[in-house]
């Protein structure tokens, strides 16, 4: 192995394998081949190398080879030390049989990031303190979702805050809406819920009364085919309901599962608690991103850096699809004017040079303060990820477990907030109270402007 150029972070090696050496594995490996394989006239383990040669070399060639270029690279990267950013690259230069195998190894290694000095760095910490209006509106809200229906005798006419079990059946013309019937549904009277113009012909309707009802579909409705339509409901009311609604008590917290209404409002703080801190988390995190990035400048792998900018055009290419395929009522063409093309790609380059360079220094703090994902962390990372495909989860699972790349696509989130955790614990941080209003309004400016995370 000789080094033939080393510019900035790429190097570039010729290697030179002897065509003896070469021989010497192939038959090394037919040998191990032989004991198991099964020829004719010939107990397995007493095939005659010749033999092997002839019916097996062919095969057998590419994987010996490759095995003889994955050690020299495994030698090559523990002699120089080297921090290999990804995969070399393999260029033959002869590969002809009986002759040495002659080729160009060429690598990209990881830049030296240096030890990153976290105590030098001083954050403003948004906070948003618990208002007890906000914990009595969560209990409101739980309280709301407790709600029980009481049937009301046959002969009260329902009004708007009342609730109506119904059937019903929708046409348009002759024909049957998709997803238009129902044989038992219990409507809200006056909670928009149904088509504009359902609710309110009900309205005044008792149990056991039939009606049929026009609506007209508002032109924006979700599916072009109904929408601007006018249907016929043809529906009957089973029961008039009552909608009770229980008091925020005692007894409500033990209906949902608590001893007291006590520690009812003590888990109802400590989530909306939790909410807030993951809240701060998202500020602070954007904030130490933003620092890193003005402050560390080093040369990127340039192989690291088409990768990520190829993911983040892919997901963009795919979102055009996504709007090609779901646009309706016009013609939509998902390719992108040239112009426009040139001054996404140059924009998404730079998002994805700043991604690398901050995964590179996140990288290091973590190599250097020992963080790493465990097995138990990146089992409920595929949970969840399995929970969003309900009927399909055992597929997802199987997923990950079968895709070492995409469990490392879960492994890197999980790793880059337990850094992230590790700095703010590590850096000064200053506490600013402001309204929770605020610091929603803080955390969807990051979320919805330009993504550079």
């Amino acid at each position: 192995m000789t080094e033939k150029k080393v510019e900035g972070l790429s190097h570039h090696y010729h290697l030179n394998i002897p065509a003896g050496t070469v021989e010497a594995k192939m038959d090394e490996r037919l040998l191990e081949l032989g004991k198991t394989t099964k020829v004719a006239g010939f107990r397995a383990g007493h095939i005659p190398l010749p033999i092997l040669r002839q019916r097996y070399a062919a095969s057998v060639k590419g994987e010996v080879i490759q095995k003889l270029l994955d050690e020299s690279v495994k030698n090559l990267v523990q002699e120089k030390k080297l921090k290999v950013a990804l995969q070399p690259k393999i260029d033959f230069e002869s590969a002809e049989e009986g002759k040495d195998l002659s080729l160009n190894i060429s690598l990209e290694v990881l830049p030296e990031v240096g030890t990153v000095d976290l105590s030098k760095y001083s954050f403003e910490q948004l906070k948003a303190k618990l208002e007890p209006q906000t914990v009595t509106e969560s209990l409101k809200k739980m309280a709301h979702s407790s709600r029980e229906n009481k049937v009301l005798e046959a002969e009260i006419k329902a009004e708007n805050g009342h609730a109506v079990r119904l059937s019903f059946r929708g046409t348009i013309g002759d024909k049957l809406i998709p997803g238009g019937s129902s044989a038992d549904t219990v409507l809200e009277l006056g909670s928009g819920t149904f088509i504009p113009g359902f609710e309110e012909q009900v309205v005044g309707m008792k149990a056991g009364d039939q009606r049929d009802i026009f609506v007209t579909f508002p032109a924006d409705y979700g599916s072009q085919e109904l929408a601007g339509k006018e249907a016929k409901f043809s529906l009957k009311v089973a029961e008039v309901l009552e909608i009770v609604e229980p008091t925020i008590d005692d007894d409500l917290a033990v209906k949902l599962k608590f001893k007291d209404l006590a520690e009812l409002k003590d888990q109802v703080e400590k989530m909306i608690t939790k909410e807030y801190d993951q809240l701060s988390f998202l500020d602070i995190k954007r904030k130490v991103l933003d620092k890193f990035s003005e402050e560390f400048h080093f040369e990127l792998p340039k192989g690291l850096v088409e990768l990520e900018f190829q993911s983040i055009w892919r997901q963009l290419e795919n979102e055009l699809h996504h709007d090609h395929d779901h646009a309706e009522g016009e013609t939509c063409n998902h390719s992108m004017d040239p112009k426009e093309e040139e001054k996404l790609r140059t924009q998404y380059q730079g998002i994805a040079e700043r991604r690398v360079r901050l995964g590179l220094v996140l990288a290091e703090i973590g190599r250097e303060h020992q963080i790493t994902v465990s097995q138990k962390e990146l089992d409920q990372a595929v949970y969840n990820e399995a929970m969003r495909y309900r009927g399909h989860e055992m597929k997802v699972v199987d997923y990950y477990r079968n895709n070492p790349q995409a469990l490392a696509s879960l492994r890197a989130p999980i790793f880059e907030d337990k850094v992230i955790k590790l700095i703010t614990e590590k850096v000064s941080l200053k506490d600013k109270e402001i309204s929770v209003e605020e610091l929603q309004k803080r955390i969807k400016e990051i979320t919805e402007g330009e993504e550079v995370n």
